[in-house]
C-alpha cells in the first residue's frame, strides 16, 4: 500500500478486495482519491500480463438486485455516482446486459451509455434487454 496524504491518492496493489456495505470491488490495482473529507474516485484495474478482469459489484438503489460490472479498467465517481468501465467492458443490471469497448453507467438513474464493441466480436456492441413483466 501506498498513500499520499497531501495528493489524498492511496494505491492497494497485489490481489486487492474491497468491500464496504453492498459494494464490492475486486482487482490487482485499486486507487483511491479522496478530498479532506470522504473518497471521490476509486479506480480498479488489471495488470497488463493477467488477462482476468477487474470487477464491480453492488446492490441496486431501487432494490431490483446487484449490478454486476467487469473490466480491464473500472473508475467509480463516488459524487457523481457514475462509473466507467474500459476494455473487455460488461454490465449486467436487473437482467439486462451491455458488452463493448467503454461502457458508462449511472448509478442513480440507471443509464447507460456504451461504446464500441470488443475485438472478438468484429468491433459490434452487444446488449441484451429482458422484458419487463406486467403487474
Amino acid at each position: 500500500m501506498i498513500a499520499d496524504d497531501q495528493s489524498g491518492i492511496t494505491i492497494y496493489s497485489g490481489r486487492v478486495t474491497i468491500d464496504q456495505g453492498t459494494l464490492h470491488i475486486d482487482a490487482d490495482e485499486v486507487r483511491v482519491i479522496s478530498n479532506a473529507t470522504e473518497v471521490v474516485q476509486i479506480i480498479a484495474s488489471m495488470n497488463a500480463d493477467n488477462n482476468e478482469l477487474a470487477h464491480y459489484q453492488q446492490e441496486a438503489d431501487d432494490n431490483e438486485g446487484l449490478v454486476k460490472a467487469h473490466a480491464r479498467l473500472i473508475t467509480y465517481f463516488t459524487q457523481q455516482e457514475r462509473i466507467h468501465l474500459a476494455g473487455s467492458a460488461f454490465l449486467e443490471q436487473t437482467n439486462d446486459t451491455f458488452r463493448g469497448e467503454l461502457l458508462h453507467y449511472d448509478v442513480a438513474s440507471g443509464t447507460v451509455d456504451l461504446k464500441g464493441g470488443t475485438k472478438e466480436n468484429g468491433g459490434r456492441v452487444n446488449v441484451v434487454l429482458t422484458p419487463k413483466s406486467k403487474k
